[in-house]
């Protein structure tokens, strides 16, 4: 329904009927108007969709992705997870190793 910078978000709802009003936080504004009475049956996602703001942002993105350059690839890319499986495993085991140790020394204490 928005994206892009708080301060435009006003230009932004009063282009479509539905200013904000002052001393208002905008982010509580737009959820009030997205999920209640303020919206006045408006398709938010189609307007935004249609929006000059939209395109606007499109451009924005556009421009930053050329001007980012292009990452390398690294072996890491090829896991799904962080930690290969295995190390993910030893780790859980430890992990269930010192709960299951402080149990049983809690136990004995008792």
């Amino acid at each position: 329904m928005y994206f892009g910078a708080v301060s435009n978000m006003g230009s932004y709802f009063t282009d479509n009927g539905v200013p904000i009003p002052q001393d208002t936080n905008p982010a509580e504004f737009m959820i009030d108007v997205v999920s209640g009475d303020k919206s006045k049956g408006r398709d938010w996602a189609r307007i935004w969709l249609e929006s000059p703001h939209r395109r606007d942002r499109m451009v924005e993105l556009d421009e930053l992705a050329k001007s980012t350059p292009e990452i390398s690839s690294n072996q890491d890319d090829e896991y799904e997870f962080a930690s290969p499986f295995s190390d993910q495993v030893k780790i859980v085991c430890e992990r269930a190793f010192v709960q299951v140790s402080l149990y049983r020394a809690w136990q004995t204490r008792r």
